[in-house]
């Protein structure tokens, strides 16, 4: 009969030095791994308020008639609700309020209040057409100087831009073109940084 063999465990201190040296490594992969579930919330956010463009986009182009995403502020949190024209004469908000534009979705929240990102333009963000720095007091959510954002039967819609931030450097600008009906996401990485479209 053969006499049993043991295989040797760790020892403590082999234990320690194992745990240790894991430590170190998560210690220097956490920033990047931060940044990176960051830079995938803001991507999803902007997604998302994309996508109720879009739906109004489609919405003005399935009714023949023109379509408002209308976004403001209740409860200091940032809402949207997506409205028909009812008289041919475009979205507007004394319409909206008079009740002569009807609503047919929301009033929702515009980002998911769990996410770490919010409407707003960071510190040191730039302007993506001139990248100049925005000018005090600048609205995060603007087209042509309202809050709605209009989309005709052929497509085309009211140029401007919704920014959201991490609250640190990264940032999106998600932009309806105009007349060419393009809506896009555009990501910005910190201060001297340009935008890019991804």
């Amino acid at each position: 009969m053969e006499p049993k063999k043991w295989s040797r465990g760790m020892t403590f201190i082999e234990c320690t030095v194992t745990i240790a040296i894991m430590g170190i490594l998560l210690l220097c992969v956490s920033p990047a791994l931060d940044d990176m579930f960051r830079r995938c919330v803001l991507a999803t956010a902007a997604e998302r308020v994309r996508q109720q463009m879009v739906r109004a986009q489609s919405t003005a182009a399935a009714l023949s008639r023109n379509c408002g995403v209308y976004y403001f502020q209740q409860d200091g949190r940032w809402m949207y609700a997506i409205y028909t024209d009812e008289n041919g004469n475009g979205v507007s908000r004394s319409e909206i309020v008079k009740g002569t534009d009807r609503r047919i979705e929301g009033p929702t929240p515009l980002l998911d209040a769990a996410a770490p990102i919010h409407v707003g333009i960071g510190d040191g963000f730039t302007d993506p057409d001139t990248l100049d720095a925005f000018p005090p007091g600048s609205s995060p959510i603007e087209f042509n100087s309202s809050f709605i954002c209009s989309f005709s039967q052929l497509g085309s819609g009211t140029p401007g831009s919704i920014f959201l931030t991490d609250g640190g450097k990264l940032g999106v600008a998600v932009r309806s073109s105009g007349s060419e009906g393009k809506l896009r996401k555009l990501f910005y990485a910190g201060k001297g940084q340009k935008w890019v479209e991804r």
